[in-house]
């Protein structure tokens, strides 16, 4: 079983990679046309909210009073593999959108 430092890396690095999809996401939202702007605000609010849960996962994780070990890679995973998935729902939708000039 992997150690909780090398966990915590490999938590905070995929949480950092997920921030900067959110954040390009974001980017490319807020350059189309405005009503995929407003078409996309709820689907965006979304990803932030699930990435509030990994961070929340994620500061769990420093206190390990809180929970086990076990559990907090569980939730973490959980979380993480959520917030993946909306990410790539969001990202294929949008492209399908801008291709068809919506």
């Amino acid at each position: 079983m992997e150690n909780r430092e090398s966990y915590y890396g490999r938590m905070k690095k995929a949480l950092d990679e997920l921030n900067e999809k959110i954040s390009a996401l974001e980017s490319k939202i807020k350059e189309a046309a405005a009503d995929l702007s407003v078409k996309y605000k709820p689907e965006l609010d979304e990803l932030k909210k699930l990435r509030r849960q990994v961070e929340e996962k994620l500061q769990e994780f420093r206190d390990p009073a809180k929970t086990a070990f076990k559990d907090i890679i569980a939730g973490f995973d959980k979380a993480a593999s959520e917030l993946n998935s909306a990410l790539r729902k969001a990202y294929s939708r949008f492209n399908e959108d801008k291709s068809n000039g919506t």
